[in-house]
């Protein structure tokens, strides 16, 4: 009910959300094999691996011959 109200707001907190999940239904799991522990460790490390790629630094500004001769196309 609570992700009915507020579902996550982007792709990295979809991303965590899930894999926190995934984490709790396999340890609770009464017969469940540690080695799927792999699936929400890697949708975690996409995650990270997004935002940290997300907020690298942009392109640098384009100079002003370069913004003349895109806006003329």
């Amino acid at each position: 009910a609570f992700f009915i109200k507020c579902p996550p707001k982007d792709i990295y907190s979809m991303l965590f959300v899930v894999s926190f999940v995934m984490t709790a239904a396999i340890a609770l799991a009464p017969n469940t094999r540690f080695g799927y522990l792999n699936y929400p460790v890697d949708l975690a490390f996409t995650g990270f691996a997004l935002y940290f790629e997300n907020r690298s630094p942009q392109t640098p500004p384009v100079s002003k011959i370069e913004e003349t001769e895109l806006a003329s196309v």
